[in-house]
């Protein structure tokens, strides 16, 4: 029973959920839940999450987008059951700060969407888009994917040396632990996106040399 004052969230999110089944929608929505994956690898559980879109073509939707990705994050973390109906009140009881802007100038090209996210003294920004409807990450911290990773099926993230050399022998480590690579590539500011064969178990077993930290991520 609700009293009165108090919120229903099903009632609050019902535009959300509704924008979410637009078929035009659909695919930014996704892209929006693989980007909250991704930083919440990173980051972990952020404090404060921002969602910006750009363009004519997104104008009006970066509310949507911003449930999305905190969907997303929310998945990482392991609350499998957030959907568009109790996002709102799983972001508030992870003490996840949600907000969203539009621009109709930005510095990321129109049409991506940007997200950016920060715990304490750390930070990340995402910048993602769509070909089609796949979903792709194009760049973290400003350092460019190229060409950009699609996010899809099993992702491990991680950061090592920034080294044209690194890459071969984390691939080469990966391998000799058993763990299949299908692709790989890597960024600036020593970001690495793998794309494996099945789950890779990161939590208890430590990053393969020269890695820092390594995060899995179940895109499917």
């Amino acid at each position: 029973r609700f009293e009165r004052g108090q919120s229903v969230p099903g009632v609050v999110n019902a535009p959300n959920l509704a924008q979410a089944q637009v078929p035009d929608n659909k695919p930014l929505a996704n892209l929006c839940v693989a980007l909250g994956k991704v930083a919440s690898g990173l980051i972990g559980c952020p404090t404060s999450l921002e969602l910006s879109t750009c363009g004519a073509g997104l104008e009006g939707k970066a509310q949507l987008l911003s449930a999305a990705a905190a969907i997303g994050v929310l998945k990482q973390l392991g609350h499998n059951n957030a959907n568009w109906i109790n996002v709102s009140a799983l972001a508030q009881e992870a003490k996840i700060q949600v907000s969203h802007k539009h621009q109709d100038s930005c510095p990321f090209v129109s049409g991506q969407v940007c997200l950016n996210v920060k715990c304490g003294p750390t930070s990340h920004t995402l910048v993602g888009s769509l070909a089609g409807e796949t979903p792709f990450l194009c760049t973290i911290d400003g350092a460019s994917f190229v060409p950009p990773q699609v996010l899809s099926e099993n992702v491990l993230l991680a950061i090592g040396p920034d080294s044209p050399n690194a890459l071969v022998q984390i691939v080469g480590g990966l391998v000799e632990g058993g763990i299949s690579v299908q692709s790989a590539s890597q960024c600036g500011n020593g970001f690495y996106i793998l794309h494996t064969g099945s789950p890779v178990d990161t939590k208890s077993r430590p990053p393969v040399a020269p890695l820092k930290f390594w995060a899995y991520v179940n895109l499917k």
